[in-house]
């Protein structure tokens, strides 16, 4: 599954410059093609999931395509009312690729 989700990863990358990885102190399914092809759309916020989804909301507000990856507890639970307030209410582009935990 993880290899199928970075295969198209990679795709949508190559072919939309405006796709940004959004990490959360957990890596990246596509790390490494985004660190040899395309580091300046790598935004790494660590330990601040709630930071991550208000910086992507921002993102999305201005065209780019973010891609926010980290675990289920964190990237949304601990974002829970900046997403919902940043994200769902203007509808923006935001995409969540979460594993582990629950």
């Amino acid at each position: 599954m993880r290899a199928a989700v970075t295969k198209g990863l990679i795709k949508a990358a190559e072919k939309n410059d405006m796709m940004v990885a959004v990490l959360e102190d957990l890596g990246f399914p596509a790390i490494d093609w985004f660190k040899e092809n395309a580091p300046e759309r790598i935004i790494e916020c660590g330990i601040a999931e709630a930071n991550g989804a208000v910086m992507a909301a921002g993102l999305a507000a201005e065209g780019f395509v973010p891609f926010i990856s980290g675990a289920v507890f964190a990237s949304i639970c601990r974002a829970y009312n900046q997403i919902r307030q940043s994200i769902l209410v203007d509808r923006f582009n935001v995409k969540f690729l979460s594993s582990e935990g629950a």
